[in-house]
């Protein structure tokens, strides 16, 4: 095993490149940073040429973030024993797809019960025609949403029934 000690040292030229490079990327954050819309203090003229608010006027404040962020502050300082809404994190693909198979299934029986009692449809006809299409499209239809092997026990079970 070896050790070797460096001294590593800069020439003038570099280092002045160097604090170049630095200064102009220091500049280049300071100018992409957004500045502030200037406030007018209560009781001083608006800036927009309208007449100077007495004790301000909150219909001119602007304000740089989510409404119901600042609902949910006010009804916490009401209400000191209010919790703050936290952010649901988004559906996983499982989920989500589990939730549109509910929702389907919803619109289905809600289209199916208006039929029934339209009197455009009687119950076994739809049990005939649903159990036709699990026999002729189920796999095809599954197989690209679910894979060929889950897919293919699925209409093994679905057979089953």
């Amino acid at each position: 095993m070896y050790r070797h000690d460096l001294t590593i040292r800069e020439v003038p030229e570099s280092a002045v490149r160097r604090a170049a490079q630095e200064a102009a990327a220091q500049a280049a954050a300071e100018a992409e940073r957004p500045t502030p819309p200037p406030v007018a203090a209560p009781g001083t003229d608006r800036g927009d040429g309208g007449p100077a608010t007495p004790g301000g006027d909150a219909r001119h404040v602007g304000v740089a973030s989510d409404a119901s962020g600042w609902g949910s502050a006010i009804a916490r300082m009401r209400n000191p024993t209010a919790r703050a809404t936290l952010q649901d994190e988004p559906l996983t693909f499982s989920e989500m797809a589990g939730v549109e198979a509910v929702l389907v299934n919803l619109r289905v029986d809600a289209l199916i019960e208006q039929l029934r009692a339209a009197g455009l449809v009687r119950a076994e006809a739809v049990d005939h025609s649903f159990q036709r299409l699990i026999r002729d499209r189920f796999l095809r239809d599954a197989t690209p949403v679910v894979g060929e092997h889950a897919a293919r026990r699925a209409a093994r079970q679905l057979a089953g029934q």
